[in-house]
């Protein structure tokens, strides 16, 4: 049994913190008998109010108008950490590993555990790729207190293999182990029901409004001019986060808690029940979402961004790759909806199989060889 700290800024015991995967990490390493203990980091919900409303204003001033320089980049929200970091881990007692999941925030290096990160992407990754420029001055000083961090754990995991590859470039301990998904595997798979369905399924919050334009067009675009009727449901959205007039074969669900109970019953059976999981918003299309919906046997249409490229390689077939234009994802999601029976049952399989070691119990296994 090992002795393990879980570090994220949120409560690891809320599901809602970023994206479920504190918390699945904790039950999964839980349940494969590891003691479990986390903290939380996450900066005082006041000050970080108040500086993010009052003073960032200011900061975008001096530092650029696209500065993300906000609370939990500053200097003030590291020493912050190291110091709640410090203060748990002496009322912890002894243990052997820690696992950060951020590349913001770690231990002080110690010789008798382990110091591992677990993420996605760095800041200085996000901000050339997704934001397409230069760092600033302050968000510069953030990279380099990163970079620190960094350099200064045993083990640094990325959730994407593009990623890691990059990081590998920069710094000597970075690996991939594969991604994960964050699922109940149990779910029961009627694919004669999904094959009759007229269901498309979309799942994203604000980030990925362009996507969700652009499927709602194609809906429409299917529904009225090629007499489809077609159902679209939208998870993470809802009708006034849009502004398009209202449409009866549209439905909006909102943020849908999976962890809830009625919004979990409500969120899997949208899933089980979807012709086909779409999601074409440029650069990054809700990567999360879209294997979940994998996993459950739904095909999906998804615009192509490296980290998903990479993830897959070969074993994606291109077809299912579209641009975020209404007449290219209306000629794709027809090409699906007019396949026969024993074609879709196929590609609902070969969904399924390109991500059935995604699962947490596997993921942990894997994590637990770094442990060593």
């Amino acid at each position: 049994m090992n002795k393990i700290v879980i570090i994220s800024e949120g409560d690891a015991n809320n599901p809602k913190t970023w994206s479920n995967i504190p918390y699945f990490l904790m039950k999964s390493l839980e349940n494969d008998g590891n003691k479990v203990y986390t903290i939380d980091v996450g900066p005082n919900k006041y000050i970080n109010y108040f500086f993010n409303k009052i003073i960032y204003p200011f900061i975008q001033l001096i530092d650029g108008k696209d500065s993300e320089y906000k609370f939990n980049r500053t200097v003030i929200y590291d020493k912050y950490c190291k110091y709640k970091i410090r203060k748990s881990l002496k009322k912890i007692g002894d243990i052997d590993v820690t696992i950060s999941t951020s590349y913001s925030f770690a231990p002080v290096i110690h010789k008798n555990y382990k110091i591992i990160l677990l993420c996605d992407w760095t800041f200085e990754y996000h901000i050339e790729n997704y934001k397409k420029r230069e760092p600033t001055n302050l968000e510069l000083k953030a990279i380099r207190r990163q970079e620190e961090i960094i350099n200064s754990a045993n083990v640094v995991i990325s959730l994407f293999p593009n990623i890691a590859k990059i990081m590998n470039q920069k710094y000597a301990n970075v690996k991939y182990i594969g991604n994960v998904i964050n699922i109940d595997d149990n779910l029961k798979i009627n694919l004669d029901y999904k094959y009759n369905s007229n269901s498309i399924l979309f799942i994203g919050g604000k980030r990925y409004v362009e996507g969700a334009k652009t499927l709602i067009k194609s809906v429409q675009y299917l529904n009225e001019e090629k007499h489809m009727n077609l159902n679209l449901n939208i998870i993470g959205l809802n009708e006034n986060d849009l502004n398009i007039n209202k449409k009866d074969y549209i439905n909006y669900y909102g943020y849908l808690n999976k962890i809830n109970g009625s919004d979990h019953d409500i969120y899997y059976k949208l899933i089980i029940n979807a012709k086909i999981c779409i999601n074409t918003t440029p650069i990054w299309a809700g990567f999360s979402s879209i294997i979940e919906a994998m996993f459950l046997y739904t095909p999906i249409i998804t615009s192509k961004y490296e980290s998903f490229e990479n993830t897959f390689g070969k074993k994606f077939d291109s077809n299912f790759y579209s641009d975020n234009n209404y007449i290219t994802l209306s000629e794709k999601i027809m090409m699906i909806v007019n396949l026969n029976k024993s074609l879709y049952f196929d590609l609902c399989k070969e969904m399924k199989n390109m991500v059935s070691d995604m699962t947490w119990s596997q993921y942990v296994k894997r994590l637990e060889n770094e442990f060593k």
